[in-house]
């Protein structure tokens, strides 16, 4: 047999099929022009459609970028109800230490400052134990009810600043939720039942802590970050 190459025979098929389709012009016209010519009727159907308006094409679908006309929103304050509710406020926290105590008072400071508190009481004090934050606060809560009490638990925080921040906030039933509702980061506990909390000082407690903390690990490590920026 006579050995040939692979666009010879290539070539060979397409002549093979030149001749068969010779054969069958019937069927050809019924497989190559009749689908070409139903093509065109909807390629034709599409370019006679009429264009509504300059800014939408043909399906009422406006042209253009589509973030032209986008909404932008103002970011919230976390400090925005702090700075309206005039009452004092005291921060309990535990574990009570040198380190964790200049932390809160640090937080205190930062939340004066930022919440605007310059005629209302801020004050810091230590529990020993987070049973003992809860059984005081919920006792000055009784006797004083037009003071603030926040409960702050820190993790790892002993004789040097942790890596990161463990920690959570606790409030008494007056903002809507248990006191002895463990509240961190997200509102999820069963007792839980609406976002009340965003009417109190969690937010504007929060962000003093939390940006406490990364002003000291940012000065531990030499860098300078403009929290403003960001709360």
């Amino acid at each position: 047999m006579v050995a040939t190459s692979g666009f010879r025979q290539f070539v060979i098929l397409l002549y093979k099929g030149l001749l068969l389709r010779k054969r069958h012009y019937i069927v050809t016209f019924f497989e190559l022009v009749i689908p070409v010519f139903v093509a065109s009727i909807l390629c034709i159907m599409q370019a006679q459609q009429t264009v509504y308006s300059d800014d939408r094409d043909f399906l009422g679908r406006k042209k253009g970028n589509l973030w032209e006309d986008y909404t932008t929103y103002k970011p919230s304050d976390p400090f925005e109800y702090a700075k309206a509710y005039g009452s004092d406020v005291e921060f309990v926290f535990t574990p009570d230490n040198d380190l964790t105590r200049k932390f809160v008072e640090d937080s205190a400071e930062f939340f004066r400052r930022r919440a605007e508190f310059r005629y209302r009481r801020t004050g810091v004090k230590g529990a020993p134990s987070e049973k003992e934050l809860e059984r005081y606060c919920v006792q000055q809560q009784r006797d004083d009810p037009s003071t603030i009490y926040i409960g702050t638990v820190f993790q790892n925080f002993g004789n040097e600043l942790p890596t990161s921040l463990d920690y959570k906030i606790r409030f008494n039933t007056r903002f809507g939720t248990n006191f002895k509702t463990q509240l961190k980061y997200k509102m999820g506990a069963e007792s839980f039942t609406s976002d009340s909390y965003s009417q109190t000082h969690f937010l504007a407690w929060q962000a003093s802590v939390e940006g406490t903390f990364i002003q000291r690990r940012a000065a531990q490590e030499g860098k300078k970050v403009a929290l403003e920026d960001y709360y």
